[in-house]
């Protein structure tokens, strides 16, 4: 809601406003990301890409400001442990014909 009557990229934003962001399309966009519509999760293992903290408006998973998520820390800590405990306690293996390579995740 905005606080004030404002001016944002020449639009007149009247006090009270309800202002809405498009967080799907932020996370598609080509001038951002390269094949922003394939899954290609391998994207965020690169070192010091994108902070997903809310400071980065081009990737913003969890919220940015007062309303962001209040659980990031926790995500952050259990994400990597539930995917540890998944590898560690299955017994992982392809169908029977299928490569590796023919997979498309």
């Amino acid at each position: 809601m905005a606080m004030d009557s404002c001016k944002m990229l020449g639009y007149h934003i009247p006090k009270e406003t309800q202002v809405l962001v498009n967080v799907w399309a932020i996370g598609r966009d080509p001038k951002t990301w390269k094949n922003p519509s394939k899954f290609r999760p391998e994207r965020f293992l690169e070192p010091n890409t994108m902070d997903y903290k809310g400071h980065h408006f081009d990737f913003i998973p969890f919220g940015s400001g007062r309303r962001m998520c209040p659980a990031v820390p926790l995500a952050s800590r259990l994400l990597p442990m539930a995917l540890g405990s998944l590898l560690h306690c299955f017994d992982w293996s392809l169908v029977d014909g299928v490569k590796p390579e023919d997979l498309d995740m």
